[in-house]
């Protein structure tokens, strides 16, 4: 591939003031002086311990940045099933007939204190299929990352990275033609500068997409935009399936 080249995850171009208040969620984003430290690297499964360490872990490491994930407390407790209505479990019944391989997840649980919040921010499913339609799978699940970690979303950045590294990539090192970058570029800067993104930059996407396909990628960028908000606004609780993503410093 002619336009291939390895990039930086886009969080790394993103400074990190030294004074700012440190989230309150379980999960921290390693970062210093607009780069990431020298090593970042996953929670491993077992069978993924080889290819991201080069040394075995000590157990009693891995479980406790796994047990992070659990300290946090979301400030809305994510609903019960055991409270939840017949309408609503029928409701989260045909969610998951709908999107096989989808659970109800903590930031589920807590919209389901509003039935009507939980239809309207499902709605976020059929336009990632429709996304996942224009540019294929890998760019669609690329693109909403890079809207979640320029939104500053641990949940939601992490729930991404699972899939990156599930499908074989490391985040820290993708490899991108200069159009993905670009695409990407486009997903991060409407999430970092409330949808303000430069005319150059918009003209690039815009070379490549019809107006239909436009409304779509912008569309679905505000649709993930809003949950990265519900999740930090409510500091929603990184779910434990994800513990083994998350990003840790190598250590010493």
């Amino acid at each position: 591939m002619e336009q291939d080249h390895v990039t930086r995850p886009l969080s790394s171009a993103r400074s990190v003031s030294p004074g700012s208040p440190v989230r309150r969620q379980s999960l921290r984003w390693f970062a210093t002086n607009q780069v990431y430290h020298a090593a970042i690297f996953v929670i491993p499964t077992k069978e993924r311990l080889s290819n991201y360490y080069p040394v075995p872990l000590p157990a009693s490491f891995i479980a406790h940045h796994s047990s992070l994930i659990t300290q946090s407390v979301s400030r809305i407790d994510p609903l019960p099933e055991s409270q939840a209505s017949d309408d609503l479990k029928a409701a989260w019944a045909r969610h998951i007939a709908d999107y096989p391989g989808s659970r109800i997840t903590n930031m589920k649980a807590t919209l389901s204190h509003s039935p009507l919040a939980f239809d309207v921010y499902m709605q976020w499913y059929p336009l990632y299929q429709a996304v996942i339609g224009l540019v294929g799978n890998r760019l669609a699940y690329l693109f909403a990352h890079a809207i979640s970690d320029g939104s500053d979303c641990p949940l939601c950045t992490m729930f991404f990275r699972k899939i990156i590294i599930d499908h074989g990539e490391k985040p820290e090192a993708l490899v991108l033609t200069d159009d993905e970058q670009t695409l990407l570029r486009f997903g991060s800067e409407m999430a970092r500068n409330k949808g303000e993104v430069p005319a150059d930059l918009y003209q690039a996407v815009a070379r490549r997409h019809t107006a239909a396909e436009l409304v779509i990628l912008v569309a679905f960028a505000g649709q993930m935009i809003a949950t990265n908000v519900f999740n930090n606004a409510l500091e929603v609780e990184v779910d434990p399936y994800l513990a083994p993503y998350y990003p840790v410093t190598n250590p010493t």
